[in-house]
């Protein structure tokens, strides 16, 4: 007996978009597929919304070349960041990742500047009646922009716990 999936269309339609949004961060169709071990057709099918390619999607060790390629270049992976979004998670990339996860005073930056646009957009929001509807979460990216002051403050508790292991 098959069970109803769990997630929904629009889930599955902002997988597509962000694995779009991948392959255009590592370069594009040609470069994804350089980085993989599949060809640029193929890839293109993974970030197809078309019909005949609506249930194709990127399998788990294509997700983590790309993955490893974005923070090689200390670049959140979007796709992977999505799926975390999409589950009730977010995407915190560990200390050291990149190597500049130690420069607090960067990080902190992070933090404020990440937290300040957060804010400005949920004001905005509330400007004309005192609510935040769908259409403004949307349209003004709240999702994505309280998304990112999670993931830096969470960067910022792995490095203190990183700290603290390392006794120094």
């Amino acid at each position: 007996m098959k069970l109803p999936r769990p997630s929904n269309e629009h889930q599955r339609a902002a997988l597509k978009r962000a694995c779009a949004h991948q392959v255009r961060q590592a370069g594009g169709q040609e470069a994804a597929a350089a980085l993989t071990r599949v060809g640029r057709q193929t890839v293109q099918t993974y970030c197809s919304a078309a019909a005949d390619h609506a249930d194709v999607y990127m399998p788990l060790d294509v997700l983590l070349d790309l993955t490893l390629d974005a923070v090689t270049r200390d670049e959140a992976p979007l796709l992977l960041r999505e799926i975390c979004a999409l589950s009730g998670g977010a995407y915190v990339a560990g200390p050291g990742a990149g190597g500049a996860a130690a420069d607090w005073g960067r990080m902190l930056a992070a933090v404020a500047g990440q937290h300040g646009e957060a804010v400005a957009a949920v004001c905005q929001a509330l400007a004309d009646d005192g609510q935040v509807s769908a259409d403004e979460v949307r349209s003004l990216r709240i999702r994505d922009l309280l998304s990112r002051v999670i993931e830096s403050l969470t960067a910022m508790r792995a490095r203190a716990d990183q700290l603290l292991e390392d006794g120094q």
